[in-house]
């Protein structure tokens, strides 16, 4: 998220308008684009059907004409900075691989975590559930452990810091978290 966020905040400087055309900035396309034309007079220096043959070098399914149309038009009129370009793009370049890096490895460590959880028996009964995903039953798993040491599902809670038991009294009944 930290590569992410610098990432996003170079954008920020130097093209601030590359977010009215891509929502998503670290998407496929979007870091294809920054590593080929990362600064407006970059991107000026090519018509748009030359910057989707850029995209196709890159991609199997290229972003189409009008997208790179829109990405022109935007440098055309960008307000970003203009000073020290050449050490800006070499530091957007350093983030780019930063970043890569970073979600191959975090992509190589979910496989290697989804693999272990198909050792686990139980937890094909825990993936059934509807709106639970492998992901978090990873995260619960390596908060709680093994599940059958709990002989209750309120040790489980207690576990995770939830101690939930009901206040009554002759006048009134309420639940409360302690």
């Amino acid at each position: 998220m930290s590569v992410q966020n610098q990432i996003i905040r170079w954008i920020d400087i130097y093209f601030p308008e590359y977010r009215n055309v891509f929502k998503d900035l670290c998407c496929r396309t979007s870091l294809v684009t920054l590593r080929l034309f990362p600064t407006p007079g970059d991107v000026l220096k090519y018509t748009p059907e030359e910057i989707q043959s850029g995209w196709k070098k890159h991609m199997k399914r290229a972003e189409g004409l009008a997208r790179a149309q829109t990405l022109l038009h935007q440098a055309q009129h960008s307000v970003g900075e203009r000073e020290a370009l050449e050490e800006a793009k070499l530091f957007l370049m350093q983030l780019l691989d930063q970043y890569e890096q970073m979600s191959k490895q975090l992509e190589e460590l979910e496989t290697k975590a989804l693999s272990f959880l198909e050792l686990i028996p139980y937890t094909k009964h825990m993936l059934a559930i509807k709106g639970i995903k492998s992901n978090a039953v990873a995260g619960i798993l390596a908060e709680a452990g093994d599940l059958s040491q709990y002989q209750h599902g309120n040790q489980l809670l207690r576990h995770a810091g939830l101690h939930l038991c009901e206040d009554s009294s002759g006048k009134h009944d309420r639940s409360r978290e302690s």
